[in-house]
């Protein structure tokens, strides 16, 4: 619907591909009568997070509810430490009460409003390394592709999950880094590499 292509016009033009997007869904009737997220990422290439079906997720933000709680019970601070986690560079929110909670936060920015959304800005530095350094050149279904790796380990923002495999070959292994599924470890990887699900 309009909506829809106004939200992904907005994205497309005020973010980018160094940071997720925390995105509210909702239930009900707000968004084109439909969950949109899905979409959005396909199609703006971007990286969201907690959608599009948020009550399977823990980082899931469905209706003044987030990371499993009433979005205005999450101390600012904590809030922070998650969208940090996870990387989080914007959040879009539509419910009154996530907007309150968002609009009093001091480390958010608030941006525009596209119909019911408004968007605001983590005020923080991105980055999908928690331990090492990098950079994320290319990803897609099922493909992670990393450049200029640094350090004897890297930890990366993104979930481990049993079958993934490095090329060229590298020691890969779930981490438990604070969040409810482990992140992934490298273990001495070369400066470049491609991480997959091997069939």
């Amino acid at each position: 619907g309009k909506l829809t292509m106004e939200i992904r016009r907005w994205i497309e033009g005020n973010t980018d591909e160094s940071g997720r997007i925390l995105f509210e869904v909702t239930f009900g009737n707000k968004l084109d009568s439909a969950q949109i997220v899905g979409w959005l990422a396909a199609t703006t290439g971007r990286e969201f997070i907690g959608g599009p079906y948020p009550r399977w997720e823990y980082v899931g933000f469905e209706d003044a509810t987030a990371f499993g709680a009433k979005i205005e019970e999450i101390p600012p601070a904590r809030f922070l430490e998650l969208l940090q986690l996870y990387n989080v560079s914007w959040v879009a929110a539509w419910h009154p009460r996530s907007r309150q909670y968002l609009d009093k936060h001091p480390d958010m920015e608030g941006l525009e409003e596209v119909g019911p959304m408004r968007f605001y800005r983590v005020k923080r530095e991105a980055s999908y390394f928690l331990v090492g350094t990098g950079k994320v050149a290319s990803r897609a279904p099922n493909s992670l592709s990393l450049e200029e790796l640094s350090g004897p380990e890297v930890v990366l923002k993104y979930h481990f999950v049993k079958g993934l495999v490095t090329e060229p070959k590298s020691r890969i292994e779930p981490v438990a880094a604070g969040s409810t599924v482990p992140f992934i470890r490298l273990i001495d990887p070369p400066p470049r590499l491609r991480i997959f699900l091997d069939p």
